[in-house]
Protein backbone atom coordinates (compact mmCIF):
# COMPACT_ATOMS: atom_id res chain seq x y z
CA UNK A 1 0.00 0.00 0.00
CA UNK A 2 1.55 3.28 -1.12
CA UNK A 3 0.72 6.41 1.08
CA UNK A 4 -1.05 8.17 -1.99
CA UNK A 5 -2.94 11.34 -0.61
CA UNK A 6 -4.68 13.26 -3.60
CA UNK A 7 -6.49 15.65 -0.64
CA UNK A 8 -5.75 16.10 2.68
CA UNK A 9 -8.72 14.34 4.18
CA UNK A 10 -10.56 16.42 7.42
CA UNK A 11 -12.44 14.94 9.78
CA UNK A 12 -16.32 14.90 9.14
CA UNK A 13 -18.05 16.32 13.26
CA UNK A 14 -20.40 12.96 13.62
CA UNK A 15 -21.76 11.28 17.00
CA UNK A 16 -19.62 9.06 19.02
CA UNK A 17 -20.56 5.91 17.91
CA UNK A 18 -21.10 6.65 13.94
CA UNK A 19 -22.15 3.79 11.45
CA UNK A 20 -24.09 3.41 8.48
CA UNK A 21 -21.63 2.87 5.50
CA UNK A 22 -18.54 4.52 7.01
CA UNK A 23 -15.44 2.91 5.16
CA UNK A 24 -12.57 5.44 5.84
CA UNK A 25 -11.89 6.74 9.34
CA UNK A 26 -9.72 9.72 10.75
CA UNK A 27 -7.60 8.00 13.71
CA UNK A 28 -6.89 10.98 16.27
CA UNK A 29 -4.69 11.20 18.88
CA UNK A 30 -1.89 9.15 17.27
CA UNK A 31 1.41 9.20 19.70
CA UNK A 32 4.31 11.51 17.63
CA UNK A 33 6.64 8.67 17.74
CA UNK A 34 4.88 6.07 15.51
CA UNK A 35 6.06 5.52 12.03
CA UNK A 36 3.46 4.59 9.47
CA UNK A 37 5.16 1.42 9.62
CA UNK A 38 4.69 0.37 13.30
CA UNK A 39 1.42 2.00 12.79
CA UNK A 40 0.74 -0.20 10.40
CA UNK A 41 1.35 -3.04 12.07
CA UNK A 42 0.06 -2.89 15.20
CA UNK A 43 -3.33 -2.38 13.04
CA UNK A 44 -2.59 -5.28 11.22
CA UNK A 45 -1.80 -7.30 14.47
CA UNK A 46 -5.39 -6.27 15.81
CA UNK A 47 -6.75 -8.50 13.07
CA UNK A 48 -7.36 -6.06 10.79
CA UNK A 49 -4.27 -7.70 7.95
CA UNK A 50 -5.70 -7.20 4.24
CA UNK A 51 -9.39 -5.89 5.65
CA UNK A 52 -7.77 -2.04 4.60
CA UNK A 53 -6.91 -0.78 1.01
CA UNK A 54 -5.48 2.50 1.94
CA UNK A 55 -3.66 4.23 4.72
CA UNK A 56 -2.04 7.34 5.34
CA UNK A 57 0.00 9.03 8.80
CA UNK A 58 0.93 12.35 7.67
CA UNK A 59 3.88 13.81 8.67
CA UNK A 60 4.72 17.08 10.20
CA UNK A 61 6.99 18.79 7.94
CA UNK A 62 8.63 20.98 10.51
CA UNK A 63 9.40 18.02 13.06
CA UNK A 64 9.14 14.99 10.72
CA UNK A 65 7.50 13.18 13.46
CA UNK A 66 3.39 11.97 12.46
CA UNK A 67 0.89 14.58 12.74
CA UNK A 68 -1.36 13.21 15.60
CA UNK A 69 -3.88 11.40 13.34
CA UNK A 70 -4.17 8.52 10.51
CA UNK A 71 -6.80 7.81 7.95
CA UNK A 72 -7.37 4.17 6.93
CA UNK A 73 -9.90 2.65 4.15
CA UNK A 74 -11.46 -0.91 4.71
CA UNK A 75 -12.92 -2.76 1.82
CA UNK A 76 -16.19 -3.22 3.94
CA UNK A 77 -18.47 -1.07 5.98
CA UNK A 78 -18.23 -4.16 8.47
CA UNK A 79 -14.68 -4.58 8.67
CA UNK A 80 -14.67 0.04 9.17
CA UNK A 81 -17.08 -0.61 12.24
CA UNK A 82 -15.19 -3.67 13.68
CA UNK A 83 -12.07 -1.19 13.68
CA UNK A 84 -13.99 1.46 15.00
CA UNK A 85 -15.40 -0.76 17.51
CA UNK A 86 -11.46 -2.03 18.52
CA UNK A 87 -9.69 1.50 18.43
CA UNK A 88 -12.04 4.07 19.59
CA UNK A 89 -10.85 4.84 23.36
CA UNK A 90 -8.07 2.45 23.37
CA UNK A 91 -4.66 3.25 24.08
CA UNK A 92 -1.91 2.52 21.87
CA UNK A 93 0.50 0.02 23.03
CA UNK A 94 3.99 1.36 21.96
CA UNK A 95 5.81 4.61 23.49
CA UNK A 96 4.43 4.66 27.15
CA UNK A 97 1.76 7.09 25.90
CA UNK A 98 -1.38 7.89 27.81
CA UNK A 99 -3.36 9.11 24.54
CA UNK A 100 -7.01 7.99 24.30
CA UNK A 101 -7.20 7.71 20.56
CA UNK A 102 -10.78 8.79 18.87
CA UNK A 103 -12.15 7.68 15.71
CA UNK A 104 -14.43 9.65 13.56
CA UNK A 105 -15.68 9.44 10.13
CA UNK A 106 -13.24 11.21 7.08
CA UNK A 107 -15.16 13.75 5.71
CA UNK A 108 -13.80 11.99 2.15
CA UNK A 109 -15.11 8.45 1.88
CA UNK A 110 -13.85 5.78 -0.49
CA UNK A 111 -10.90 6.05 -2.67
CA UNK A 112 -10.90 8.21 -5.23
CA UNK A 113 -11.73 5.84 -9.06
Amino acid sequence: MSPIALQTPVAAEIGPTPRGGVTTWMMRNVPSRYTQGELMQEISLAGFEGRFDFFYLPLDRVSMANAGNCFINFTTAEDASEFFDFFAGRVLGRFGSRKVVEVVPAAIQGLPI
